[in-house]
């Protein structure tokens, strides 16, 4: 009986010595993931920090948000600023062995909100034509952004409006006698300080 109990005493002082070394492990591992979150906030803000921001080799920073464009589900893309005229050459091909009748209609072109933008999307040249068979036809899309005639200033002047952010317009190209659904355009009209051309005045840093 004796030795009956003195086992037993020695089984709970083990599973107690044992779980005491789970616990100390336990908040050790919690120290450690607590410090490795602690160290790597600092870097998370950091890289929010740096994707907002692009840094010149002089050391100047700039910040450059207003310029990103959001565009989403778009089959062409056009970049473009105020005041300027794009022009997009499309290729429509007919693979079949059978000459196809196509004709092009250009939509408006909105916001994704519906809201109007300044943006006139049309063909130059004639909009229906006939694709032989196995052959293709070169249309051509003229993209016009308005703002190109500012206002009059004194002595000649003329002073261009902006858009502060970008602007995307999207519409449709509808190919009429193809088995396709309409072409998704967008038109990203990009503020006039974003991605400009540098001209330095000096070869050195200040």
């Amino acid at each position: 009986m004796n030795t009956q109990a003195t086992v037993s005493r020695e089984r709970k002082g083990n599973m107690r010595a044992v779980g005491d070394a789970f616990g100390t492990l336990a908040v050790s591992a919690a120290d450690v993931v607590g410090e490795v979150f602690r160290a790597a906030t600092p870097l998370a803000r950091d890289l929010r920090t740096r994707t907002a921001q692009h840094r010149h080799r002089c050391g100047c920073e700039e910040r450059d948000c207003h310029c990103t464009c959001c565009v989403c589900d778009a089959d062409l893309v056009v970049y473009t600023r105020l005041g300027e005229r794009r022009v997009v050459p499309v290729r429509i091909e007919n693979e079949r062995s059978r000459e196809r009748e196509v004709k092009l209609a250009v939509s408006d072109f909105t916001t994704r909100g519906g809201k109007a933008a300044p943006v006139d999307v049309g063909l130059a040249g004639p909009s229906a034509f006939t694709v032989g068979p196995c052959a293709h036809h070169d249309a051509t899309l003229v993209v016009d952004i308005a703002g190109a005639q500012g206002d009059k200033r004194e002595k000649g002047r003329t002073e261009l409006t902006d858009v502060d952010d970008c602007v995307v317009a999207v519409g449709d190209l509808r190919v009429d006698g193809c088995d396709i659904r309409p072409v998704r355009i967008a038109v990203a009209i990009v503020p006039r300080d974003c991605d400009p051309f540098d001209v330095e005045c000096g070869c050195g840093c200040c």
